[in-house]
C-alpha cells in the first residue's frame, strides 16, 4: 500500500510539475521574444532565439521523457513498484541531460555577455553572476541526482526482497517463506 501512495503522490506532483513547466515555459517565450523585439541587435536576437529553441526543446524533452509514466500498466503491486523503478530511470535520463541543456545555456550567455559588457566591472559581474548561477544550477542537479538513486536503491531492494518471498513453484502456484518455502 505504501508503493501505491507513493505512486498517486508521484503522479500528482508529475501533474503539478507539468503545468508549471508550461507555464515557465510560456512566460520564458514571451520574455526572450519580447526581448528580441526591444533589442534588435542581431547578436541578441540570435541569443535570444537561441534560448527559445532550448526552451521548446527542454519541454519537449520533458513531456517525451514522461510518456508511459502516468499510470501503472495494471493494478498489481508489482506494477506500481515497476513504474516507481521507471520513473526514477527517466528522472536519471532527465538529469543527465539537465547537465547538456545547462551547458548550451552557458554557451550562449558566454558571447551574449561579451558582446554587453562596457567595463572590467561589468564583467566580472556578469561572468560572476553566469558562474554564480551555473553553480547553484549545477548543485540542484548533483543533489537530485543523489536523491534519485537513493530512492531507486530503495525500490530495487524492495523489488528483490518481494521477488525472494514470492516465488512459484513448478505448477505455478504462488509459494512463500511462511509455507516453508526458501527460494
Amino acid at each position: 500500500e505504501a508503493i501505491r501512495r507513493r505512486v498517486r503522490r508521484q503522479s500528482l506532483a508529475m501533474i503539478l510539475i507539468a503545468v508549471g513547466e508550461l507555464a515557465f515555459a510560456g512566460a520564458m517565450l514571451v520574455f526572450l521574444i519580447g526581448f528580441a523585439v526591444r533589442h534588435p541587435q542581431p547578436i541578441d536576437v540570435a541569443t535570444m532565439a537561441g534560448f527559445s529553441l532550448l526552451v521548446v526543446w527542454a519541454l519537449g524533452f520533458s513531456w517525451w521523457y514522461r510518456r508511459g509514466m502516468w499510470r501503472p500498466s495494471a493494478q498489481p503491486t508489482a506494477a506500481f513498484l515497476a513504474l516507481s523503478i521507471r520513473r526514477c530511470q527517466r528522472r536519471l535520463l532527465a538529469l543527465r541531460t539537465g547537465w547538456w541543456l545547462l551547458a548550451a545555456e552557458v554557451v550562449l550567455f558566454v558571447p551574449w555577455i561579451q558582446s554587453h559588457v562596457e567595463s572590467p566591472a561589468d564583467s566580472l559581474f556578469s561572468y560572476g553572476f553566469l558562474a554564480f548561477m551555473a553553480g547553484g544550477a549545477a548543485a540542484v542537479l548533483v543533489f537530485l541526482r543523489r536523491r534519485t538513486m537513493r530512492e531507486l536503491r530503495e525500490l530495487e531492494a524492495v523489488r528483490r526482497e518481494s521477488d525472494a518471498r514470492t516465488d512459484t513453484d513448478k505448477h505455478g502456484q504462488a509459494r512463500t517463506e511462511g509455507d516453508g518455502y526458501a527460494p
